[in-house]
C-alpha cells in the first residue's frame, strides 16, 4: 500500500487551493487525470501511462476494501483517509496508535502532512464503532506505536541526554498559528511576497493552464477558510460581507405568520381608516403593520385597495434590502428560517470573496476584527 501514502500526500500538497475553490476538484472526485499529471510533473520518472494503470488499480482496491463504489471518475478523499487509517493505525487501552511494522509509512506521510488529520479521524472512526461520544478533543502529537516489548523496554526508563539545536519546538504549528491569528500586522506582506520571490520549484508546470496565487493571497484563502470553519463547528454566528433579501421573500415568510386576507378584511375598501382602528391592527398584525410602516406606507391613510396596490409594488421591487432588521419577522415562533438563511449567505458570501483577488487583498481588517473576538471569547 505504499501507492497509497504516495497519493496522499500528493493530493494534500500538490493540489492547488484554487482548483478546489474554484470546484474543480471535490472531496469525492479528485480526477485521475489530475493525479496523473501531479506525479509526472514531480519528478517521478514512471511514464504516464504507468502512473495511470498504479491509480487505477489502487482506487479499485480502496473501493474494494471499503465496499464503496459511487465515486466514479477519481478518488474520494474520505476513502483514502480511511484506507491510510485502517493500514497504519489500531488502537490499545482507548489510544490511537501505530502499527510497528508501518512507522516508516507513517513517519513519510505525517512528515509532509499534518498527522492531526489521520489522528482526528481515526478517533471518529474508533468512538463510531465503540458507539462513544467524545468529548476532550486532544491527544498526543506523536502517538505511539504497538511493539509490546519495544513499550515494555521503554517503560522501565533510559537516559538519554542530547538535544536538536532549532528542532525542538513545533515550529511550524507555532508559526502557522501567528499566520492565521495576525493577518493584519504590517510587516507581513512584503514577507509574503520575498516567499514568492524565492519559491521552491518555480518551473513546475502541470499544463498550459496552470498558475499558482501569490502567498498573500494563499494566506488570506486560508485564514477565511479557517475562520469560517471555527463559526461552524462552535455554532458562532459572524458577518462575512453584506446579507440581503428580496421585499418578496420577507412578504412570503411574514405571510406565513399572519393571515393578509384577514388583515386585509379589516380595512375599509375606499375610505381611510379611524387612527384607533389602526392601532388595534398594529396589535393583531405587528409584522404586517412593521413592513407597511418601514416601506413608505403613510399609516394615517391607509384603505384595503392602497394596501394591496403597495404589497403588490414591493412583490415586483427587485431591489435587496438588508436582511437584518427582519430577523424578528424571520425567528418569529421560534423559526430557524433566519439562522438558515444567515448561514446559506455567510457561505455564498466567502465563497465569492474567496475567488475575488481584489476583495481578499481589502478584507484584512474585517478579518482581523472576527478573529480577534473569537480569541477574547476563548480567554
Amino acid at each position: 500500500m505504499e501507492e497509497l501514502y504516495k497519493v496522499v500526500i500528493n493530493i494534500f500538497r500538490n493540489i492547488l487551493p484554487g482548483d478546489v475553490i474554484d470546484g474543480n476538484v471535490r472531496w469525492d472526485k479528485i480526477p485521475l487525470e489530475m493525479l496523473c499529471r501531479i506525479y509526472f510533473a514531480y519528478g517521478t520518472q514512471i511514464e504516464e501511462r504507468e502512473i495511470d494503470q498504479k491509480l487505477r488499480y489502487l482506487k479499485e482496491q480502496v473501493e474494494y476494501e471499503q465496499a464503496d463504489r459511487r465515486h466514479k471518475g477519481g478518488f474520494n478523499l474520505f476513502s483514502l483517509i480511511q484506507a491510510v487509517i485502517i493500514d497504519s493505525l489500531t488502537q490499545s487501552h482507548g489510544e490511537l496508535v501505530c502499527r510497528f511494522e508501518k512507522l516508516p509509512s507513517w513517519k513519510q506521510l505525517t512528515n509532509k502532512v499534518d498527522g492531526d488529520i489521520f489522528i482526528a479521524a481515526g478517533y471518529a472512526r474508533m468512538d463510531f464503532q465503540n458507539g462513544k461520544t467524545r468529548r476532550s478533543f486532544t491527544w498526543r502529537k506523536i502517538i505511539g506505536h504497538n511493539n509490546v516489548q519495544l513499550n515494555t523496554i521503554l517503560e522501565k526508563g533510559i537516559s538519554d541526554n542530547h538535544f536538536h539545536l532549532f528542532s525542538s519546538a513545533h515550529y511550524f504549528e507555532l508559526s502557522w498559528l501567528s499566520l492565521m491569528n495576525r493577518i493584519h500586522q504590517p510587516k507581513l506582506i512584503p514577507a509574503l511576497k520575498r516567499l514568492d520571490r524565492d519559491r521552491r520549484n518555480p518551473l513546475v508546470r502541470l499544463g498550459s493552464d496552470y498558475s499558482e496565487k501569490d502567498y498573500s493571497i494563499l494566506h488570506m484563502q486560508a485564514a477565511l477558510i479557517r475562520v469560517y470553519l471555527y463559526s461552524f463547528f462552535s455554532e458562532i454566528r459572524i458577518q462575512i460581507g453584506t446579507y440581503t433579501a428580496t421585499w418578496e421573500w420577507i412578504l412570503g415568510r411574514c405571510f406565513r405568520n399572519e393571515n393578509l386576507r384577514h388583515f386585509l378584511y379589516r380595512l375599509p375598501s375606499g375610505q381611510e381608516d379611524s387612527w384607533d382602528n389602526i392601532e388595534c391592527l398594529r396589535l393583531e398584525f405587528p409584522q404586517i403593520c412593521w413592513i407597511l410602516e418601514n416601506s413608505d406606507m403613510d399609516m394615517s391613510k391607509i384603505t384595503r385597495n392602497k394596501v394591496e396596490e403597495h404589497i403588490e409594488k414591493l412583490r415586483n421591487d427587485r431591489e435587496t434590502i438588508p436582511l437584518d432588521p427582519y430577523r424578528w419577522i424571520l425567528e418569529y415562533d421560534n423559526s430557524d428560517a433566519y439562522k438558515k438563511e444567515w448561514d446559506r449567505q455567510t457561505l455564498e458570501n466567502l465563497e465569492r470573496i474567496l475567488k475575488d483577488e481584489y476583495q481578499l487583498r481589502h478584507y484584512h481588517q474585517k478579518l482581523q476584527e472576527i478573529i480577534d473576538s473569537f480569541l477574547f471569547n476563548a480567554k
